[in-house]
């Protein structure tokens, strides 16, 4: 779910996130953008995977390449099929 919308208390967005089980943070580096707005929301992140730590460097890329996308993508689905 889009966290800026949590971030703006979007009705939708948060009662989502009210009944979800589970809620997973996906940042992209170690400032937790996403994580704080969800835990300022009220929100207890279960789990945070943070991009930066899982070797892909942080550019100021607006246009990542395709194979970019696809290896945090292979990353991300690995750690948490690992769980």
């Amino acid at each position: 779910m889009c966290t800026v919308g949590i971030g703006a208390r979007a009705p939708g967005l948060m009662k989502s996130a009210e009944s979800s089980d589970r809620i997973i943070a996906i940042d992209g580096c170690p400032v937790n953008c996403a994580s704080k707005t969800l835990e300022l929301a009220g929100f207890k992140v279960g789990r945070q995977i943070v991009i930066s730590e899982l070797g892909i460097k942080k550019t100021k890329d607006r246009n990542p390449k395709n194979e970019e996308v696809d290896e945090i993508l292979e990353k991300v689905i690995g750690i948490l099929q690992s769980e």
